[in-house]
């Protein structure tokens, strides 16, 4: 049995009511509000959501709209559809973070309402590797501010960083990484207060030993590691940073 949702309406405090919302809403609406609901954690993984009847009661949309959003959630990952026992959040799915200019990860979980945390394993100054000194433009071996941490989306591991930051620009970061609640919120007290991404590379690969302790994850299930370098809006380099991903928690997409 499904979870039981009110129709949208002010009585209704999870699926609030949306004034700008037409009385017939498109599938793209009733995509985006499933997706909202899912990724805030109102159904969990493995759980059956509503029915196509009774979704189409609580948006007050067309069979046609809800039908449509299904599929796509299904396509994406988010869902799957099993004929004769219903709709299920797919089990490997926690957090969808969209890839593009101006990705920020705890933005994203801000967004949909989750609660995104931070642990620090490391700061510290150390020779750049010859990778990083060549996205600098610096030699290799030249100090940098090294950053390593892990990333929480409502108390669940799902990312390990690796950051860098050139010197002698971010000469007093180091203290204020330890105490911001993201790389952006340091960067923007050091003067940075807006960075796009400049290259990106994704690829998919099993663990290490030591990244699925990290993730707590089994080292069979694979992981995306994204390399990246952010600039400034002069063009400067401002951080170089290998992520690495959980694919069981985290579904990556890319904005045009």
């Amino acid at each position: 049995m499904s979870k039981e949702l009110a129709p949208q309406s002010s009585d209704a405090p999870a699926w609030e009511h949306d004034a700008s919302v037409p009385t017939r809403p498109s599938w793209r609406h009733v995509e985006i509000r499933l997706r909202q609901e899912i990724e805030k954690g109102r159904f969990a993984v493995g759980e059956q959501i509503p029915t196509e009847v009774e979704l189409v009661q609580v948006f007050q949309a067309s069979r046609y709209a809800v039908r449509r959003a299904l599929t796509n959630l299904q396509k994406e990952g988010i869902i799957r559809i099993e004929q004769g026992r219903g709709t299920f959040v797919h089990e490997n799915f926690l957090v969808s973070y969209r890839l593009g200019e101006r990705p920020r990860f705890t933005n994203v979980l801000l967004e949909n309402q989750i609660t995104p945390g931070q642990e620090i394993l490391r700061i510290a100054r150390i020779g750049a590797p010859a990778h990083v000194a060549r996205s600098f433009d610096i030699p290799e071996g030249e100090p940098v501010v090294y950053m390593e941490s892990l990333g929480y989306a409502n108390g669940q591991v799902v990312k390990h960083d690796t950051n860098y930051f050139p010197l002698p620009r971010f000469e007093a970061i180091e203290p204020t990484l330890r105490t911001a609640s993201s790389v952006t919120a340091a960067l923007t007290a050091h003067g940075v207060d807006d960075y796009l991404r400049k290259t990106t590379s994704i690829v998919g690969r099993l663990p290490s030993p030591a990244e699925a302790r990290l993730l707590r994850q089994l080292p069979a299930n694979p992981i995306f590691e994204i390399t990246r370098l952010d600039i400034d809006k002069a063009d400067r380099p401002v951080l170089f940073g290998v992520t690495v991903f959980s694919c069981e928690r985290v579904r990556l997409t890319l904005e045009r």
